[in-house]
């Protein structure tokens, strides 16, 4: 569309373009109202009731029939009304507290890794890029199916990150991102260029933006959004969502700088720099991001109480109500039958309501102190 209207002058090549653009806008906000509100959330804001009934629309229908449901919920509510009871969250935690500490760092690496790596680069530049090395005519082809095979990227990560994990898409990626880099690298900035070189920098490029996309660029907001648990949440993605701009200003801003004449002058050679972060990033992936995959909220306060290697998360055993709920939440029957909900003096007991019309939430506090669950 945009390539049709490129050399456009009368009105109508701004305003076409800007107009496909709005048919998805118009398609969210008629989707909008079949949107289900977060029934965390709706708990959270004491509509238990409301909670149940998006909650059963979510849920399969064999874990509705056996009530696991109604065992969430009452699960929730004993968590939330914890959380309540603790501090409020505050920035300065971030740093005096060592478990939030290291989400604080590991946060903004994720977001660094993913922009310093090649795609805020190609974001930026991509097309002048092609250009440089002769291949200005069919820039916007290969713009296009580079965008094409990220969506392509993506939608992998989507469909596998709850199957096989973050940390193997994230190292996957990383092992893909040094590999073309150095491609890249090594035959865009050599002379003279040849039709086969540019062809394999062409794909590389394409193969580059596609593991960008299988790793960092899915999971970096993935994974950021759920290493803050309950409390911090919304204070470790901004730490993380900060370091995003940040590194993608100073790519985009530097990489010009790096690259031309009087300056750096070292042209696609820029390519080493980045597959050097993604050497860097690789390093990062193998030892420090954790693999919180099937994890709920309620449990990652209790995974970060100590200091763990990113492949020991998966083998870490949780005990509170985090490990209750997401028990439930996979479809566990015995959590819900048992009526536990965390163990050891001051856990409550909760009544698993049978599904259907009618079904309520009952539980009985046994207790006046709930067991702390981070």
């Amino acid at each position: 569309m945009c390539q049709a209207y490129a050399k456009e002058t009368r009105k109508i090549g701004w305003m076409v373009p800007i107009g496909v653009q709005m048919i998805p806008a118009v398609i969210i906000l008629f989707l909008t109202p079949m949107t289900v509100e977060s029934p965390r959330w709706l708990v959270a804001h004491g509509q238990s009731e409301l909670a149940l009934k998006n909650l059963r629309r979510l849920r399969r229908k064999v874990d509705v029939d056996n009530g696991l449901c109604e065992a969430e919920i009452a699960a929730l509510e004993k968590v939330i009304e914890h959380e309540r009871s603790l501090s409020t969250a505050r920035w300065r935690d971030l740093f005096t507290n060592p478990s939030y500490r290291r989400r604080a760092i590991i946060s903004p690496l994720l977001f660094w890794f993913y922009q310093t790596t090649g795609n805020s680069f190609y974001n930026a530049y991509g097309p002048s890029f092609f250009k440089e090395i002769g291949l200005g005519s069919k820039s916007f082809t290969y713009a296009t199916v580079v965008q094409l095979v990220g969506a392509v990227g993506s939608a992998i990560a989507i469909f596998l990150t709850d199957r096989v994990g973050r940390r193997p898409l994230i190292i996957t990626g990383a092992c893909g991102l040094i590999l073309f880099d150095f491609l890249i690298a090594g035959l865009g900035g050599s002379a003279p260029r040849t039709t086969t070189n540019n062809n394999v920098v062409v794909a590389s490029f394409i193969l580059m933006i596609f593991s960008t996309k299988v790793s960092w660029a899915t999971h970096c907001f993935l994974v950021a959004s759920e290493l803050g648990g309950l409390r911090m949440r919304k204070k470790v993605m901004m730490v993380g969502t900060t370091m995003d701009v940040f590194s993608n200003w100073l790519v985009s801003f530097t990489s010009p700088y790096i690259m031309n004449k009087p300056y750096g002058g070292i042209g696609g050679k820029i390519g080493y720099i980045f597959g050097g972060m993604a050497v860097l990033s690789l390093l990062f992936a193998i030892f420090v991001v954790p693999e919180l995959r099937g994890r709920g909220l309620e449990e990652v306060d209790e995974l970060f109480e100590h200091p763990h290697w990113g492949w020991q998360y998966k083998h870490i055993k949780t005990t509170g109500m985090g490990a209750q709920i997401a028990r439930i939440q996979g479809g566990d029957v015995t959590a819900a039958g048992t009526g536990k909900l965390g163990e050891g003096e001051g856990a409550d007991d909760v009544k698993v309501g049978q599904s259907g019309k009618g079904a309520g939430l009952t539980s009985r506090r046994t207790s006046s102190t709930l067991r702390r669950c981070s």
